[in-house]
């Protein structure tokens, strides 16, 4: 287990495993800087007062929501969110810069932690719920806890030179997520990514409606969704919605990852009922998930696990939802 002494981080990255203490603080301060002082060196768009007022208003917002999870959040620095100017590149300048940052080419929005930045793959103006919710994400992701471990130089994510020697790190945590030392392969990934979704529509339905720039989306929302339940099942993965002017038509988007957020309701229900003499609700086992994707603290899911459905049973889960 992590030792959780920087639960109050001030970066996107909690831990340097394997360093003494004085070096881990050192790097911490050199990735604080990095956070502080950004330059991607890509094509952006400006970010108007509109969007930074958005992103203090989320610095507030995610404060009150992660606190219930046990962590201090952090505030990301607005200047960290870069959102990419995809009107004035062409489709291959765009798939370019996505596979020079390691983004899948259908992906709107990454976090780094080791830029200490977020990038945002989607224009403002066309749906700003839309942004809106891919930003709530990477936020979210970038408040996990996030950790790094020494590893062999020639296989690293990246190194830093401690006590005059290059050391070489690889991915330890990323939430719910777990690197193997050789950082050949992440586990939980996809487990991870569940339960970010899931906190992420819980953070919507208790903040969106704060954000009054939102009103003209969420309005046509609704609209969708009161037409469309008449229609067919499944109303409530509508995310946002855009209108093709010109034909009258309707786009919508859902909330990602469903198929994994189907498992991970699955697994949530056996774990309750085996465990209903000590679980009020399903809830309540969610929230150790979330705990342990916020704050590091994986162990008590682990136990519950193991001790439901059988010993083995948290590794195996984290070989399937892994890459």
């Amino acid at each position: 287990m992590e030792d959780f002494k920087f639960n109050k981080k001030e970066s996107a990255i909690n831990r340097f495993v394997g360093l003494h203490e004085d070096d881990e603080s050192f790097i911490q301060e050199h990735f604080k800087y990095r956070h502080e002082n950004q330059n991607l060196g890509i094509n952006e768009w400006q970010k108007t007062p509109e969007v930074l007022n958005m992103i203090e208003k989320l610095n507030d917002a995610m404060a009150v929501f992660l606190r219930r999870y046990g962590v201090e959040a952090i505030r990301i620095n607005p200047e960290a969110v870069h959102v990419l100017d995809i009107k004035n590149l062409s489709e291959e300048e765009v798939s370019q810069i996505k596979r020079d940052l390691a983004l899948g080419e259908g992906s709107a929005g990454i976090h780094n932690a080791v830029r200490q930045s977020i990038e945002i793959f989607e224009d403002y103006e066309e749906n700003k719920l839309f942004f809106w919710q891919i930003l709530v994400h990477e936020m979210l992701h970038m408040q996990g806890f996030n950790s790094y471990q020494i590893t062999d130089e020639e296989n690293s994510d990246f190194s830093f030179s401690v006590d005059e020697a290059k050391a070489g790190f690889n991915l330890r945590r990323s939430g719910f997520a777990m690197g193997s030392v050789d950082g050949e392969t992440t586990y939980y990934r996809f487990l991870n990514e569940a339960v970010i979704t899931e906190l992420q529509i819980l953070f919507e339905r208790e903040f969106v409606a704060g954000f009054q720039e939102l009103k003209p989306d969420l309005d046509l929302r609704e609209k969708v969704i009161n037409f469309e339940a008449t229609q067919y099942a499944g109303i409530d993965e509508i995310a946002a919605v855009v209108e093709d002017t010109a034909n009258g038509n309707f786009k919508c988007s859902s909330y990602g990852y469903v198929e994994e957020r189907q498992q991970l309701a699955e697994l949530i229900e056996k774990l309750y009922e085996g465990n209903r003499d000590k679980f009020s609700d399903k809830e309540e086992i969610f929230k150790l998930f979330a705990e342990a994707t916020i704050s590091g603290r994986v162990l008590p899911v682990a136990r519950l696990i193991e001790s439901t459905l059988g010993k083995g049973e948290f590794r195996s889960i984290g070989v399937d939802s892994g890459v």
